[in-house]
């Protein structure tokens, strides 16, 4: 977004927000099993670090239908948003050697 700054160094992600240049989160990279990028054909899209939230959760999710399935309202917690040329960044990712799956829609 227009307020943060987000920052990939070889040990950890970071987002900051631009006025302040206060750290609001952060995240080794050693701690991330994956990355999941969702793009448009443009490359422009969201960088998620981690599984994506699903809307539809597992069945022990507080709020469910008829007891079998839940609805999940969390937010992924590591994320970039609204990225412009993602397919510029996507090498920096395989360089550091993390599993990258893309997704495009």
């Amino acid at each position: 977004m227009k307020n943060n700054y987000y920052i990939i160094t070889n040990e950890r992600i970071i987002i900051d927000e631009k006025s302040t240049k206060e750290i609001l989160k952060e995240k080794k990279l050693e701690e991330i099993d994956q990355i999941n990028i969702e793009m448009n054909n443009k490359f422009f899209g969201n960088i998620i670090f981690g599984e994506p939230e699903s809307i539809f959760g597992r069945n022990d999710e507080p709020f469910s239908f008829f007891k079998r399935s839940g609805m999940n309202f969390d937010e992924d917690k590591y994320v970039f948003l609204s990225v412009e040329n993602i397919s510029e960044i996507i090498p920096i990712f395989e360089n550091l050697k993390l599993k990258v799956n893309k997704t495009f829609y």
